[in-house]
């Protein structure tokens, strides 16, 4: 799977690459339990939706996160603001849900749904086999 988000994600899969080595440790335990199985890596759209459910984000506003750098000012704040409020209400300070933020707000547009990535493996496997057993 991490060859199909490298095609797709280089800077990604870098990321990914260099965690397996030393894995990323955020400041919410919560996160870090989603993102357990990438070493801390933010790769999959769904754990994007999961991690912004946490702090009270809708689906549909979580999604606006993989085009942060492209959003008015004005709904980059709300986002913000949505998701620090969301986080303070768990018990969280503002100094360990800040880092949390910037690195969901500036990564999660390099994030590939969970299906695709898998089709995608299937596709190569199958293409593989063919080219093996012909």
């Amino acid at each position: 799977m991490a060859m199909v988000v490298g095609l797709h994600y280089p800077v990604a899969f870098n990321r990914y690459m260099s965690a397996r080595q030393k894995a990323m440790v955020h400041k919410i335990t919560e996160v870090n339990t989603l993102l357990q199985r990438s070493f801390g890596v933010l790769l999959y759209v769904e754990d994007l939706i999961e991690i912004c459910g946490l702090a009270g984000i809708s689906r549909k506003d979580s999604k606006l996160f993989r085009h942060y750098e492209f959003l008015s000012h004005k709904q980059q704040m709300r986002l913000k603001n949505d998701f620090i409020v969301g986080f303070e209400k768990l018990g969280y300070s503002k100094e360990n849900i800040y880092p949390l933020f910037h690195y969901i707000a500036f990564t999660a547009s390099e994030t590939m749904k969970k299906e695709y990535v898998a089709a995608s493996v299937k596709r190569y496997i199958r293409q593989a086999e063919q080219l093996m057993f012909q």
